[in-house]
């Protein structure tokens, strides 16, 4: 059948997915349905076995077991319809492809995962085996090799797919084949595992993984991996801890623990969608920018996409500096907390802004981007320096207002205030540039961030030289009002090294 098509000028790896992805189906179908209806239906099977045998509970044997079950057809219906249901509308179902997927891509996507220590000295140590091997091996077998592999001739059939159709069908003609094999044998496997392991067997083999992307990818492994390890030792756990109060505690205890597990799934789930809704939420500019194909668009959309990311970043700067400073003279605990979950939030949208930064360089092929790529660098690293700079502002504060320690002096708090004021508007005007990607201003904002920096400076100095009282001297108060001022000072300077950076990446003037 495939050398016909073959010769009929027809695509046969079509065809082989299209039977594939049905065969794995099928052996998905039939696995799963398995474990998901084999607890219950043990079960149910138990309980009229000892309803019939007219023994207590205690004397009752269930050898009625130990025969093949034959479960009504209407049972095994039901189970499917809401198996697949549940497989057609779930998001977790759809997050566990879409991670599985992310880990084999062929091409560059957004990496889900961060790096290990395990993850990179496993490639470090790889590469050296490598070397080693590419010593041994004659120079004709591996250039063979490197023709053979050689990810410059793929031909993807859409933009965002994640695998040419020859891995596609290696994937799900091998996963089914496995999955199918294991269910015949009765052999306890995870249909997930299997078809998991097959596609990242298979983007090892491809060269898939390069040495930009593979300390991520092998973290992924090893997460995932670990997690259904962690999984089983977790469940042998807790099921001997439920017996053993069941046991103990008898009706009572159980009621009360299947009440703690519908409040568990019912927090879970709301968590989940929460956090779903949050994802869906957030701009899509840059998926769009990993699906792009035109290299001349990638620079343009990678600028929109940060002169958003940075601005908006700023304004969040802006507030949070005059909310804390003002919180800090009024000694108003609330909004210093309200403060710090926001900065929480806002860390992750940095440290993922910062993260695709580099999937975003590795779109950016020409070589007069490279100095974008530089500059893109430096201003992700200035933009989380400003982050922690206002967390060093922030920390000190709350734990002294919340400790209800000596509030600052009437001449602090004024100077606190104006200084708050000053502040809000030079990182107002910074925001404002960058989201308007109009720099014809650039220098006179410069110039007024480092007039503000001296100012703080020169008031540091004044407050380290003044002599105060020693029946009012409180070190806690003059301590935190000079840290306060240096971090502060240290704000102003990343903002200005945040503009300067993206000005540099935004325009033609390098």
């Amino acid at each position: 059948m495939s050398e016909l098509l073959f010769l009929l000028k027809r695509n046969v790896f079509k065809l082989i997915v299209a039977a594939g992805t049905f065969s794995l189906a099928l052996s998905f179908a039939g696995n799963d349905l398995v474990n998901f209806i084999g607890v219950p239906l043990t079960g149910l099977s138990a309980f009229m076995a000892y309803a019939d045998s007219g023994l207590s509970a205690d004397q009752a044997m269930m050898t009625a077991l130990c025969a093949s079950e034959k479960s009504l057809w209407w049972i095994l219906s039901l189970a499917g319809v809401i198996m697949a249901v549940s497989l057609a509308t779930s998001r977790k179902a759809r997050n566990v492809i879409r991670t599985s997927v992310s880990l084999s891509s062929q091409s560059s996507s957004e990496e889900l995962f961060g790096t290990s220590p395990i993850a990179r000295a496993f490639v470090r140590y790889a590469d050296l085996l490598s070397s080693v091997v590419r010593g041994i091996v004659p120079f004709k077998i591996r250039n063979f090799l490197n023709r053979r592999l050689d990810a410059r001739r793929l031909q993807l059939e859409e933009s965002d797919a994640a695998f040419d159709l020859l891995r596609a069908s290696v994937n799900l003609m091998l996963a089914s084949i496995l999955i199918s094999l294991g269910t015949f044998f009765k052999l306890p496997l995870s249909t997930t595992y299997v078809t998991f392991m097959v596609a990242m067997g298979s983007s090892l083999a491809d060269k898939a993984w390069g040495r930009e992307s593979a300390v991520y990818r092998i973290t992924g492994v090893f997460s995932v991996v670990g997690g259904w390890f962690f999984t089983a030792f977790a469940a042998f756990v807790c099921a001997f801890m439920v017996s053993g109060m069941i046991f103990w505690g008898g009706i009572p205890v159980a009621f009360l623990l299947f009440g703690l597990v519908v409040c568990i799934l019912v927090r879970s789930s709301v968590r989940y969608r929460k956090k779903e809704k949050e994802k869906e939420s957030a701009p899509g500019e840059f998926q769009t920018i990993l699906e792009e194909k035109d290299s001349q668009k990638i620079l343009p959309m990678v600028q929109a996409y940060y002169s958003k990311g940075w601005g908006w970043f700023l304004v969040f700067v802006e507030d949070s500096v005059l909310d804390t400073l003002k919180a800090l003279a009024n000694e108003d605990l609330e909004t210093l907390r309200y403060v710090r979950q926001r900065m929480k939030q806002e860390y992750k949208t940095l440290h993922r802004l910062r993260h695709e930064g580099f999937a975003c360089s590795q779109k950016m092929f020409h070589e007069e981007t490279l100095a974008k790529k530089f500059f893109l660098y430096q201003a992700n690293d200035f933009a989380m320096s400003l982050y922690f700079s206002l967390e060093r502002v922030h920390k000190p504060c709350l734990n002294h207002v919340d400790n209800h320690l000596t509030p600052l002096g009437e001449s602090q708090k004024k100077v606190l205030l104006e200084l708050a004021e000053e502040m809000r508007d030079g990182i107002e005007d910074s925001a404002r540039m960058i989201l308007e990607n109009d720099y014809s201003d650039y220098a006179g904002l410069q110039n007024r961030l480092r007039a503000l920096g001296a100012k703080i400076v020169g008031i540091r100095k004044t407050a380290m030289q003044q002599k105060v009282p020693e029946n009012q001297m409180v070190a806690s108060v003059n301590l935190l009002f000079l840290t306060v001022l240096y971090e502060c000072r240290a704000i102003l300077d990343a903002t200005g090294y945040l503009n300067k950076s993206s000005k540099k990446m935004m325009t033609d003037l390098v």
